[in-house]
């Protein structure tokens, strides 16, 4: 079978371009499939669609999609696509990563765009329940053509021991690490984390002596349209420096930016815990590097976090800036509790790991 991606792909950064090379260097260990990658990372990328499928002769086109990376090249691609599958008779699957919070932000357009774009392909694949829920119950799709394959665990490629740089660089010490990756968005809830160090500052100062804070990660470089978000996504970013400096916790909160994926691994291992306090979202990216490592994570119970985390994991409800403080207290200052939440992972773990999703999909892919 010769399969194509259609992605943004590295040297690309982002979510979207790392699970893809996570894919396919998985496909290539695990099948004896002929895999091509046509990447999309900047919207000229559109003029060499078709040459490139045409040369390739794909039977199996697969799109990983967010209406983010591609704006309004969405519409050549349709017809692109569409084309291609007409003169060949090839078959389109794609893979969306983000249709609650497309369709929440976007409300009947984006259920409109949903139904419509949705039946050029053969088969759809979401990461969540919720997910295909809202395509078959709003978007009025066919539950035979959808199919739920979990995001699954990150792929660290580098585990190269960067602690004691990363130790000296953010002058940790001996500091119990609170960590937040991610993007910096208006739906990551980022103040409630904020507003939770305060929290425990105020009714535990003793242990706010003794944690830091890291906000790893920045805003999300936008294209087109789509920069007007990225311009709100710059004053949300004003907002929470600002919020840090009202609550005086310069000494326990620090934004460091963008993380080098070289030292992701050690920053989450010299991590005690880490938080997602977000308030929209379909999967994260994030939860699926910190699970692997054992390291105790709180999350929002909402979408794919609560499917992912609902029998063993920490969730508190969106914006409870006092529970997400709570938990943090007990999970540093009761060992048995901490040990038993990293314990419970265990039993999702197998469930998650990209070798097994990827033979899901094969084996999916087969029977079309």
């Amino acid at each position: 079978m010769k399969i194509c991606f259609i992605s943004p792909y590295p040297p690309n950064i982002g979510g979207l371009s790392a699970y893809t090379k996570r894919s396919v260097d998985s496909l290539l260990k695990i099948s004896d499939w002929e895999i091509s990658v046509i990447s999309f990372n900047k919207g000229s990328d559109i003029f060499r669609l078709l040459p490139r499928l045409i040369k390739y002769k794909p039977s199996v086109v697969r799109l990983e999609y967010n209406i983010p990376s591609y704006g309004v090249a969405t519409i050549p691609i349709f017809f692109i696509l569409l084309i291609y599958k007409c003169i060949g008779h090839k078959k389109l699957v794609i893979n969306y990563h983000e249709v609650k919070r497309e369709t929440d932000l976007l409300k009947g357009l984006g259920i409109l765009f949903y139904h419509f774009f949705s039946r050029l392909f053969d088969r759809i694949y979401v990461h969540t329940e919720e997910a295909r829920q809202i395509l078959i119950k709003k978007c009025y799709l066919s539950p035979k053509n959808i199919r739920v394959i979990p995001l699954g665990f990150y792929i660290f490629n580098n585990k190269k021991d960067y602690s004691k740089q990363l130790e000296k660089k953010y002058n940790l010490g001996s500091k119990k690490v609170i960590l937040y990756l991610g993007f910096i968005h208006v739906d990551k809830g980022i103040q409630y984390l904020i507003k939770a160090v305060n929290y425990i500052k105020n009714n535990y100062p003793e242990i706010s002596k003794e944690i830091k804070v890291i906000i790893g990660g920045d805003i999300r470089p936008r294209k087109g349209i789509f920069r007007l978000l990225e311009r709100k996504d710059c004053i949300y970013k004003k907002e929470l420096l600002s919020l840090k400096n009202r609550l005086n916790l310069d000494d326990i909160v620090s934004f460091i930016g963008y993380v080098n994926e070289r030292y992701l691994y050690s920053l989450i291992k010299i991590s005690r815990l880490a938080v997602l306090p977000y308030l929209n979202v379909e999967q994260s990216g994030i939860l699926n590097m910190v699970l692997p490592l054992r390291k105790p994570l709180i999350a929002s119970n909402i979408s794919g976090l609560e499917e992912t985390l609902k029998e063993v994991g920490i969730l508190v409800p969106p914006r409870d800036y006092k529970k997400i403080g709570e938990s943090i207290y007990k999970l540093l200052t009761d060992n048995r509790f901490y040990n038993l939440t990293i314990s419970k992972y265990s039993t999702i773990s197998k469930g998650l790991e990209f070798k097994i999703i990827t033979n899901q999909f094969i084996q999916d892919l087969k029977s079309l």
